[in-house]
């Protein structure tokens, strides 16, 4: 018999052994014999407690469910490092009488220790499993499968570091096991380590190419670092490995999106739609790409948000809140919101937030994922209360802000990343509003009673848009605050150059084709001119090219056109003093990015239309008393930019007192902006529908 086929027996000999061992297990717990029970685990763990090499891995793992399947009923849990001792675990976790015996043992092993860690993190104690694993990571008897579950833990419970060192221990034990590299990747992705980040992903592909979660976590760190057509080409990897992988199926879309092609995401995000119709991340994602698409009516976006709404709604039960009695007391308002930190949400909202009187109304704020820097704890002081749900289930968040007996709750997210849309259709208030400071549509919830908008960005005949009734605020129904490592304002450039430099640093998937011909247009009738933009996106060459391609075939030189990647905001905002206009997209107008230049003395020529996202730049000059700088055309918008360009004059005018006006507008107002948001609370719960 040749050597390869002994060893072959040999491992055959010990399966078999391995599979009555454990079946001997299996049969004592069934018959209630603890004594036996207990011999027979032990037994298993001495002789068997070896971890088989990974290429043993599917084998050994089947084996496992094998033996548990004597039990007549599926196996509840994944024996992925195919291990006795998380096998002891599983068993105890189907008979909890054992508990005690698994209590007793569990630092026997540092493998039994992580076995039960998992356990416990994932079935009862998330708390103590995380303590549990974190200890364990720090032993030197796990092996390399129990390390990597105890990094997998760490880094879910939001301990980047500490999974970090346990990665790094399982990668010495296991250099060759592309799994621990993978998390390895996402480790040093959570620390910002990017480039060991990347190697560490390579590794993974390398050793095993042929993975689609492999293939998957690679794509999306290369997403992240702008890597744009690098991570096309990861992820459409792997989906050819596995066509139905859904993630890898909407980080296609969303980095499409990034790339400007915002067509072939919305085909992609409608076909991960149709194979996931209950999915509210899918949907996010699905309705957010709309208004990237020009020629998308205002009636088509708000039935696909009612589509969606009707999904969510159907099987949520919804009782609705008491109306308490006001009778000698403030109203009582929650903030409801995916996420806050310094990002347009809080930038837009803050200001306003902090300035209300406690005397009128007592402020509770509800947050899904707690950022650190800060945004937050400034409007801590003023607060009653802040609520973490992110360790709530849908029905209990609910019954978490329903205990609050609120008269009003304001949602500042919509379907941006993290919402919880589900929680608001189970009604825990009586009034329910949206703030559109970080989304820009209609919720299409029936639960959400009002939207609050202004004259200009709401108009009356915008009101079929939306499912909510619309609650106006005088003035702007957003409140700057301004960044406080904002530069000084730099003087006209056109003044030294002698020629017009325009600028847009709006995100490039609002770069539609119909921008680019106005653009395009403007900078024929202007030969000297020059445009300058600024994205992200435009770190990847092949975005870059695409670009300057668009406007050579329209007839204008790729060398006057400057096109900036990546920038800190500090460093953004100070780039402003390199341009003398801005040339706003469209249908999508900018929103932050129009405060932000004016704030740094640069009017935007905008074009607006109907839809609330046309509206932005128009709205907020106009709040802030910057006037002639708005078309209701396309024609008129290349003529206004034509003409402010040969007024150099006036703009350096402009320049010198635009933020002081800015400052001195509704825009910033912060206490005038709260009394009028207050008075809008009276009236919205005064309301009976």
């Amino acid at each position: 018999m040749s050597t390869a086929a002994e060893k072959l027996r040999e491992t055959e000999r010990g399966l078999e052994q391995r599979q009555a061992d454990f079946e001997m297990v299996c049969l004592a717990l069934q018959q209630d014999d603890r004594a036996a029970a207990v011999a027979a685990i032990r037994r298993v763990m001495a002789a068997h407690s070896i971890r088989p090499e990974w290429d043993k891995f599917r084998q050994m793992t089947a084996l496992m469910n094998r033996a548990n399947a004597t039990l007549d009923e599926e196996p509840s849990y994944n024996l992925a490092a195919a291990d006795i001792p998380v096998a002891f675990a599983g068993l105890a976790e189907r008979w909890p009488k054992y508990w005690p015996l698994l209590e007793a043992e569990q630092t026997t092993t540092g493998n039994l220790m992580a076995a039960t860690a998992a356990l416990l993190f994932a079935r009862t104690s998330p708390y103590r499993g995380l303590d549990l694993a974190r200890d364990a990571a720090l032993r030197n008897d796990l092996d390399a499968p129990s390390l990597n579950a105890c990094g997998n833990m760490l880094l879910e419970g939001g301990e980047p570091e500490a999974a970090l060192a346990a990665y790094r221990k399982a990668s010495v034990v296991e250099p060759r096991n592309p799994a621990i590299w993978s998390n390895l990747g996402r480790a040093l992705e959570g620390v910002d380590q990017v480039d060991e980040a990347l190697q560490a992903h390579r590794n993974a592909v390398a050793l095993m190419p042929e993975h689609p979660e492999i293939a998957f976590n690679y794509g999306n760190l290369l997403t992240r670092v702008w890597r744009l057509d690098d991570a096309e080409r990861e992820l459409r990897r792997t989906l050819s490995i596995k066509p139905d992988h859904y993630p890898a199926m909407l980080a296609l879309a969303n980095n499409l999106q990034a790339m400007r092609r915002c067509g072939e995401a919305a085909d992609i995000y409608a076909r991960v739609l149709r194979a996931r119709p209950d999915d509210p991340l899918v949907w996010s994602n699905y309705l957010m790409n709309l208004p990237y698409l020009p020629t998308l009516g205002t009636d088509k976006v708000l039935a696909e948000h009612r589509r969606y709404a009707g999904t969510l709604e159907q099987d949520v039960p919804v009782s609705v809140p008491v109306r308490h009695s006001r009778a000698g007391r403030r109203l009582r308002v929650g903030y409801f919101a995916a996420y806050y930190r310094n990002h347009p949400a809080g930038w837009l909202s803050e200001a306003a937030i902090a300035a209300h009187d406690p005397g009128r109304v007592e402020i509770y704020f509800y947050i899904n994922n707690r950022s650190e820097d800060g945004a937050l704890d400034r409007l801590a002081p003023g607060l009653a209360a802040v609520r973490d749900i992110s360790g709530f289930d849908d029905a209990a968040a609910a019954d978490l802000i329903a205990e609050d007996e609120l008269d009003l709750l304001i949602d500042l997210s919509g379907h941006t990343r993290d919402n919880r849309l589900a929680v608001l259709a189970r009604k825990p208030a009586p009034v329910i509003a949206a703030w559109p400071v970080s989304y820009w549509n209609t919720t299409g919830l029936t639960a959400v009673d009002w939207l609050i908008g202004d004259p200009l960005l709401t108009p009356a005949k915008a009101e079929e848009n939306f499912v909510e009734k619309i609650a106006r605020l005088p003035d702007a129904s957003i409140c700057y605050r301004p960044p406080e490592h904002a530069p000084d304002v730099a003087t006209l450039p056109m003044l030294a150059n002698g020629f017009v430099t325009f600028g847009c640093f709006n995100r490039l998937a609002k770069i539609n084709n119909a921008v680019i011909t106005a653009w395009s247009a403007i900078m024929a009738r202007l030969p000297e001119a020059r445009l300058r933009l600024q994205c992200r996106s435009l770190d990847t060459p092949g975005v870059a090219d695409d670009i300057l391609g668009k406007f050579r075939e329209l007839g204008i030189a790729g060398d006057r056109i400057d096109l900036i990647g990546r920038r800190s905001h500090a460093d953004l905002l100070a780039d402003y003093g390199k341009i003398d206009l801005v040339l706003d997209p469209f249908p999508w107008t900018g929103s932050i990015v129009t405060c932000e230049a004016m704030w740094m003395g640069v009017p935007t020529i905008t074009q607006y239309g109907d839809s609330i996202v046309s509206r932005y730049s128009m709205t907020y000059q106009k709040v802030a008393g910057l006037d002639g700088f708005s078309a209701e055309s396309i024609e008129d918008y290349v003529t206004l930019a034509v003409q402010w360009s040969k007024r150099a004059e006036d703009l350096a005018l402009l320049r010198e007192r635009l933020r002081a006006q800015v400052a001195g507008s509704p825009l910033c107002d912060g206490p005038g902006f709260a009394r009028n948001l207050e008075n809008l609370f009276e009236m919205m719960t005064a309301d009976r529908g």
